[in-house]
């Protein structure tokens, strides 16, 4: 995940309190692919016939999660309050002092079901919203904007750390602002922007829904300056590795402010696929990251999660920050022929569509002067 905020500003409302330093990778279980929602680019291709994990699952599990005691579970889905042994399951790692991390589509959290989420001292529930008004239904089939931000307040009055999914999209991306009011409005400190993969339903509707390279760039920028107004929202983007080297080329003053940006949110922006974040799905397959599901690494009924964990990368063309970013694994792997945010933004600079200081335009020439197809 690329800290927009703390990189461009140098502050941060709740991202370090989850998880916990000095542990080591995060664990994704997508227990169950049941959802009534039909988002039409779900990662999972979840419906409401999915798959679940059963308790056999669940203990093989949390063996293997004793043995590399991750500093963070994310619990997601399809959509985990529905599933059939969640109190089971919440039990167990609980037992095991694992900090856990709920990933819900908002819609089935109540006054209720709440006690669990206390009881087992969730660390923080991340609700999905693309849109923040009634047309988020046209992309979450199914869904209920009334309902999620009754949900959000739901969390937030129980005191849990509660922040938003949101997929970036072609009709999502111009509700950004109206997105962070929604934040400030319902005390929601956390945003997280999802760059579309093509994985799921998202196979199908990649192309369609996908902005090109160029616009995420001018997304991003854009995004940049209204974040002054919202500095007590961590703001957050995921699937494009490449934002955190834009961000803090952007908001850099200096070449020295810049390389010590790079350096010091390399470690958490970068692609750690298969590294340090692995995904277990229901039938116990482990894949290299939740968004990953056709490159699977082994069975843990045959395999042991300490086997599984291990480094494979694929090289972006020539690149000199590769090693800073690493791209993300699931284009690379699939051969999406595309550009990163930062190639975008050399694109856009050396067009002059976007005007930057000559040290910066220098900088973006460097890093791609080995990199052939940019001026195809």
């Amino acid at each position: 995940m690329i800290p927009l905020t703390e990189i461009a500003f140098g502050e941060v409302k709740i991202s370090h309190r989850i998880g916990e330093k000095g542990k080591r990778g995060i664990i994704v279980l997508n227990i169950s692919q049941k959802c009534p929602l039909k988002c039409i680019y779900c990662y999972s291709s979840s419906t409401i016939g999915g798959k679940e994990l059963d308790k056999e699952g669940i203990n093989i599990i949390v063996r293997e999660i004793e043995k590399i005691s991750p500093r963070l579970v994310i619990i997601s889905g399809g959509e985990p309050l529905l599933y059939s042994h969640i109190d089971y399951l919440l039990q167990e790692l609980s037992k095991r002092r694992v900090r856990i991390v709920i990933s819900s589509n908002g819609m089935f959290i109540n006054n209720e079901n709440i006690k669990l989420l206390k009881n087992y001292n969730i660390d923080y529930v991340g609700v999905s919203l693309d849109i923040p008004s009634q047309e988020d239904s046209k992309i979450r089939i199914g869904s209920s904007f009334y309902k999620i931000v009754e949900t959000i307040r739901i969390l937030t009055h129980n005191s849990i750390e509660t922040g938003i999914r949101m997929t970036l999209t072609w009709t999502s991306m111009y509700t950004i602002e109206n997105m962070l009011k929604l934040c400030r409005k319902y005390d929601v400190h956390r945003l997280c922007i999802y760059h579309l993969v093509p994985s799921g339903r998202g196979l199908e509707t990649y192309k369609k829904l996908k902005p090109p390279p160029e616009v995420e760039t001018i997304f991003l920028i854009h995004l940049l300056k209204i974040l002054r107004e919202y500095r007590n929202i961590d703001v957050l983007t995921v699937t494009e590795p490449s934002d955190y080297i834009v961000i803090s080329l952007l908001s850099s003053r200096s070449k020295k402010e810049l390389e010590e940006k790079i350096e010091r949110f390399s470690k958490r922006s970068r692609c750690n696929a298969g590294k340090s974040i692995l995904s277990i799905y229901p039938d116990l397959s482990v894949y290299p990251c939740q968004f990953d599901n056709k490159n699977k690494l082994g069975d843990l009924r045959e395999r042991s999660l300490t086997d599984l964990i291990h480094e494979e990368y694929e090289y972006c063309r020539g690149c000199k920050l590769w090693e800073y970013c690493r791209g993300c694994r699931l284009r690379l792997r699939d051969n999406i022929d595309e550009d990163c945010t930062l190639m975008a933004l050399y694109r856009l600079v050396r067009t002059e569509r976007v005007i930057v200081e000559d040290w910066k335009k220098r900088f973006l020439k460097e890093t791609f002067e080995d990199v052939r197809k940019v001026d195809s």
